[in-house]
């Protein structure tokens, strides 16, 4: 599994989240898997398998979505439309 594709299913899991909350989610998960694969290659590793090391460490992609998905209850989602509305009008 690639970062990408890593992303994109942990936050396919996050039911409630707005697509900018989504977009923020996946941006901080990249940055953090390449944090973690360099600090790895520097260290001597391949880069490959620093990579790999990196997601694995991160978890299955789908308990981390279900576990993200909690941060995002549906109030938040209504509230945030609510918003919108509002600040259209």
């Amino acid at each position: 599994m690639t970062p990408n594709e890593y992303t994109r299913a942990v936050c396919a899991c996050l039911r409630h989240a707005t697509p900018k909350e989504k977009q923020a989610v996946a941006q901080e998960l990249q940055d953090h898997l390449a944090d973690h694969a360099d600090a790895l290659a520097e260290a001597g590793w391949d880069p490959e398998e620093a990579q790999a090391h990196a997601l694995d460490a991160m978890g299955e992609a789908k308990e981390v979505g279900q576990a993200l998905d909690q941060t995002f209850p549906r109030r938040w989602l209504v509230l945030s439309r609510v918003n919108l509305v509002l600040a259209i009008l």
